[in-house]
């Protein structure tokens, strides 16, 4: 499980080039801890070619974000090559690299 306890890190995805025809497609599903109340969130989009996306913001202060469930799905017509990193203030570390096949779907547990 990936946690973001701090209102600087954020979880984020880039592709190491164009799509030949369509951006791979995102969801990630999260929960916020604030002491003992839990909030639900989700967070859907597109990637956008060498730009980076963020797939799950930062939690509010004095809240912990816990990230359930994220998933990319390449829905373009050749493999892409994604990029997840760990993203605190302005240094991306990161968690995985996978070239994904058409259709294929990268699945972050």
């Amino acid at each position: 499980m990936i946690v973001l306890e701090t209102t600087d890190k954020s979880l984020t995805v880039v592709m190491s080039g164009a799509a030949a025809t369509t951006n791979p497609d995102f969801s990630a599903d999260y929960e916020d801890e604030r002491g003992s109340v839990l909030v639900s969130g989700n967070n859907n989009g597109t990637l956008n070619g060498t730009s980076t996306v963020t797939l799950v913001a930062a939690p509010a202060d004095n809240a912990r974000r816990r990230i359930r469930h994220a998933t990319i799905q390449n829905r373009d017509t050749a493999a892409v090559t994604v990029t997840v990193s760990l993203t605190d203030t302005a240094t991306a570390r990161q968690i995985v690299k996978a070239t994904l096949a058409v259709d294929e779907t990268l699945v972050l547990p």
